[in-house]
C-alpha cells in the first residue's frame, strides 16, 4: 500500500490534477440499448501511444497466400484498441482507359449528348498510361453526360471508385457520377478538395440519390456514366480508373509476442514468436478470444477495433499482460476477399523507429520486409491512469419519465470509488465540464447503468470522456 504522506507530497494544480498528467485526449463509443432491460455500459480509458498516422499509399494486399502486418515495440503492458487503414480491393473493373487505340474508339465505347470525350495518353495518374478527358466548359451545356454500357449488374452494397483531375475547382465546375437501368438513374456529386491534380473518389451504391421521380432497379445495373452539373470556361475534366467493389470482405488480426529481438526480414517467421490468444476485454464482455474478425465496408477507411484489446482487464485472475518492451506483430489474414492495408508514403520521412510492416506467405514462413522504412498505418491504444476533464453522454431519441441513469468510477478492483450522478430520469443528453477532475485508476472503468423505458424510442447511448494523462513511456 503506498504511504499516504508520500502521496500527498505530489505536486498537483489548483484541479487536483498531478502535474505530470498534462496531456488531453478523450474516447467514445456507441452502446446499444437492450430494451425495458437494466443496461450496464462500460468503457476504459484509451490512450494513443505506438502509432503511424499517415494512410496516403498502398503498402500491400492480404490475400489467400499473403499475410500482411507491422512489428511494433510495446509501450505499455496492455491494448485497449488497435487501428488500421484498409480498403476492400476493387474486383470489378468498369474502365481503365487502357483498351482504347484512339479517341474514336473512347467515343464508340462513352456515348455523349453532346460534347465528345477525348482519349488523352500524357495527363493520367499512377498506375495508368491514358485518361478519358471531357470538355467542361466554352461549348458544352449544363447536364452534358458520357456514358458507357456495362453487362447488368447487382451494385447493391458495393462501393465504386475512380479518379478525377480538374483544372478548376469544384465550385466553378461540378460533375457528378451516376448508374442506370435504362430508364431512371442515380447519382452522386464528384467533390474535388483541389484542381490540377488526381483524387481518388469513393462512392458507396447506399448513398446515391434518385435523380427523377423513379426508382433506379439497383440490381439490375446497366450503364455507368459521368454527367456535367456546371460548367466553368476552359474547364477540363480527366476521368480514369472506374472500378467497384461488389463485396467488401473481411479479414482476421492476430497478436504475436516477438520476443525482446527486433525480428530479421528474411529470417524470422510468425510463429517463431507466441501469438497472444486472449484478445477481447475479459473485464467487460466476459470473452477471450485468439483473432479478431473485422468486416470491412467498402472504400479507403480507417478502423478503430475495441474487440482488438490485451492485457487490460486487471481485475480478472486470468488476464494475461503484454510485456513492455517486447516487439510484438500484428497480422492480417484473409477471410474472403483481398483486402488492400494502408500506410505513409514512405519517401517522404521515417514514419516509426521501432518496427516495420512486412509480408509472410503464412505464419511458417520467413517474413519479408515490404520496403525500406515502409509501415502500415497503425495505431495502439492502452488504459492507464487518467482524470476525466469532461463527459458527454446522449441518447439517439427523447427518453421517457421512467428512464433512469446512474453514473460511477469503477476501480481496477471492480468497486465503486466515485458516483458522479445517480437517479437521473428522462434526460436525452449530458454535458458536464467537471472543476475537479475524477481519477480514473488503470485498470478503471467508466460506468453507466440505464433503466430503460419501455414506451420510448431509444435505441442506443454514446458515451464520450476526455481526460488528463500523463505522456511519459512512449515508445514510437
Amino acid at each position: 500500500m503506498a504511504d499516504p504522506y508520500e502521496i500527498s507530497r505530489v505536486r498537483t494544480s489548483p484541479s487536483g490534477v498531478p502535474l505530470a498528467f498534462n496531456k488531453l485526449s478523450g474516447n467514445g463509443k456507441n452502446f446499444l440499448i437492450q430494451k425495458s432491460n437494466l443496461n450496464k455500459f462500460q468503457q476504459r480509458v484509451s490512450i494513443l501511444n505506438e502509432h503511424v498516422k499517415d494512410s496516403s499509399e498502398l503498402i500491400s494486399t492480404v490475400t489467400s497466400s499473403n499475410i500482411v502486418g507491422q512489428i511494433f515495440k510495446s509501450s505499455h503492458d496492455n491494448i485497449t484498441a488497435m487501428s488500421f487503414a484498409a480498403k476492400a480491393k476493387q474486383d470489378v473493373t468498369i474502365d481503365n482507359f487502357e483498351s482504347y487505340a484512339d479517341s474514336a474508339a473512347l467515343q464508340a465505347a462513352w456515348v455523349a449528348d453532346d460534347e465528345l470525350a477525348i482519349l488523352n495518353a500524357t495527363v493520367y495518374p499512377t498506375g495508368s498510361t491514358q485518361s478519358m478527358q471531357l470538355d467542361a466548359g466554352n461549348d458544352s451545356t449544363d447536364n452534358d453526360t458520357w456514358e458507357i454500357a456495362v453487362a447488368s449488374t447487382d451494385l447493391t452494397g458495393s462501393t465504386g471508385s475512380l479518379f478525377i483531375q480538374q483544372n478548376k475547382i469544384y465550385n466553378d465546375c461540378k460533375m457528378r457520377f451516376y448508374i442506370g437501368d435504362g430508364t431512371n438513374t442515380k447519382s452522386a456529386p464528384l467533390i474535388i478538395q483541389n484542381k490540377d491534380q488526381w483524387e481518388e473518389i469513393e462512392v458507396p451504391a447506399a448513398l446515391l440519390t434518385e435523380d427523377g421521380g423513379g426508382t433506379t432497379d439497383i440490381t439490375a445495373i446497366i450503364a455507368v456514366g459521368i454527367r456535367l452539373e456546371k460548367k466553368k470556361r476552359d474547364a477540363v475534366v480527366y476521368i480514369d480508373l472506374l472500378s467497384a467493389a461488389l463485396n467488401p470482405g473481411s479479414l482476421t488480426a492476430k497478436l504475436w509476442d516477438m520476443g525482446v529481438v527486433l525480428p530479421t526480414a528474411g529470417v524470422t517467421s510468425i510463429d517463431d514468436g507466441d501469438q497472444y490468444t486472449k484478445l477481447g476485454d475479459l473485464g467487460i464482455t466476459g470473452v477471450q478470444i485468439a483473432s479478431v474478425n473485422i468486416s470491412l465496408i467498402g472504400g479507403l477507411r480507417q478502423y478503430c477495433v475495441h474487440e482488438f484489446s490485451a492485457g487490460v482487464a486487471i481485475e480478472m485472475a486470468n488476464n494475461e499482460v503484454l510485456e513492455i518492451d517486447h516487439y510484438y506483430a500484428i497480422t492480417f489474414n484473409f477471410v474472403d476477399e483481398d483486402i488492400e492495408i494502408y500506410g505513409p508514403d514512405a519517401s517522404v520521412e521515417t514514419q516509426y523507429n521501432n518496427g516495420y510492416s512486412f509480408n509472410a506467405a503464412s505464419e511458417a514462413a520467413a517474413i519479408t520486409a515490404t520496403g525500406t522504412d515502409e509501415d502500415l498505418q497503425f495505431l495502439i491504444f492502452s488504459n492507464q491512469a487518467a482524470y476525466m476533464r469532461k463527459m458527454i453522454l446522449f441518447v439517439d431519441a427523447t427518453p421517457g419519465i421512467n428512464s433512469c441513469m446512474s453514473i460511477n468510477i469503477e476501480d481496477e478492483n471492480k468497486k465503486i470509488t466515485d458516483v458522479i450522478a445517480s437517479g437521473i430520469q428522462g434526460r436525452a443528453s449530458i454535458n458536464v465540464e467537471f472543476s475537479f477532475p475524477y481519477l480514473i485508476p488503470k485498470g478503471g472503468k467508466f460506468e453507466v447503468n440505464y433503466n430503460d423505458d419501455p414506451d420510448d424510442s431509444t435505441s442506443f447511448i454514446n458515451g464520450n470522456m476526455q481526460y488528463f494523462f500523463d505522456p511519459n513511456g512512449t515508445n514510437g
